[in-house]
């Protein structure tokens, strides 16, 4: 069964999945000798999940738990404090929301209507987007601009595939709803936040609600490339790290791009593209970003390297096993030599037939 056929796994199984696995990350960082605060305890757990469904997405579900067990005892969590609580929470938020748009990712492409996934997921999108930006106003835009980015780019490439695979197309519903959550979600982001900022109903006028949501000091910079800056994720070092997560991006590119050569969903561009709005919001970035930012890098540089390290070890895997040929293709026939090229290659009187 192709990968468009199969439904996202989000059951029973899977949400109780999760919740051992947000147990086990607070266990263990509690059981630490030196453990974290518990806000850092909380958004760690948070963002472990929020790690792990996207690998599963991308790989399966051992890469998820790999992921998920190194961002764990990831040395970041020893550097909160109680000070920076509303910082990594709302930094968690924004990894909960790139979680959300995975899934969103994988419902677009789906050939049968997602009528009770969409609802729920627009909620889950919109909370997330809020608590983000009640958080930090930057960190919420940046949650905005991952769902937008993500939700549109599915509906544009599902469109894409209905075009050239008309046997198992994606349901055009779920190119809208995708679409349409490519608006709405921010949208209603913004109305969760303004909801808990208490000025919903003050304000004067829908557009005062949008402009005053912007961060005051939305410029283009260069702050988040400062050598302070990139070793605050870069772990170990920005010179080794960054090396591998730009050969990461382009395995994720290859790997997107066989999955749409074979008509499935191309789960490497979703990843890809979330690095891209990283990039381009660290332009924009503050002098001044928190531990919100880094604790975000930090989380999707251990997707990156996770996925690459997935990807090196599945070709090298598909390079030892000899596969059998695909369908419309015969395997090649070993045919014996005729009995006189064999006489006259070995001096041999030649073969008189009878």
């Amino acid at each position: 069964m192709s990968e468009t056929t199969k439904l996202p796994k989000l059951g029973c199984g899977t949400v109780a999945l999760v919740g051992v696995l947000a147990l086990l990350v607070v266990v263990a960082l509690q059981r630490h000798p030196e453990p974290p605060s518990w806000a850092s305890t909380g958004a760690a757990a948070i963002a472990v999940v929020a790690v792990f469904l996207v690998a599963r997405a991308v790989q399966n579900i051992f890469w998820g738990l790999m992921a998920a067990v190194l961002l764990t005892f990831h040395p970041c969590w020893q550097e909160h404090t109680d000070s920076h609580a509303i910082e990594v929470l709302s930094g968690a938020m924004v990894l909960a929301v790139m979680a959300g748009a995975c899934v969103g990712w994988q419902l677009a492409f789906q050939p049968r209507f997602g009528v009770r996934a969409w609802p729920l997921l627009l909620a889950a999108l919109s909370l997330g987007i809020g608590l983000a930006w009640k958080g930090d106003a930057y960190l919420g835009l940046l949650a905005a601009g991952i769902s937008s980015a993500g939700l549109l780019l599915a509906s544009f490439l599902a469109s894409r595939m209905r075009e050239h695979n008309p046997e198992s197309a994606p349901s055009a519903l779920n190119l809208v709803a995708a679409a349409l959550l490519g608006v709405l979600a921010p949208a209603g982001g913004l109305v969760v936040y303004r909801f808990f900022d208490r000025s919903l109903n003050s304000a004067q006028g829908w557009w005062p609600l949008v402009r005053d949501s912007f961060p005051a000091s939305l410029q283009p910079s260069t702050a988040a490339f400062s050598s302070s800056a990139l070793e605050s994720w870069c772990w170990p070092h920005p010179w080794l790290t960054l090396p591998l997560l730009g050969w990461a991006v382009f395995a994720l590119g290859r790997s997107g791009w066989q999955h749409w050569r074979k008509r499935e969903t191309p789960t490497g561009w979703f990843v890809g593209t979330i690095a891209g709005v990283l990039f381009v919001g660290l332009f924009l970035a503050p002098a001044s970003t928190g531990q919100g930012l880094p604790l975000i890098l930090t989380s999707v540089t251990v997707l990156l390297l996770t996925a690459l390290v997935a990807d090196l070890l599945n070709g090298a895997f598909d390079r030892l096993v000899l596969h059998p040929p695909e369908a419309g293709e015969s395997a090649p026939v070993l045919r014996a030599p005729p009995a006189r090229e064999v006489a006259e290659e070995k001096g041999l009187p030649p073969v008189v037939p009878r």
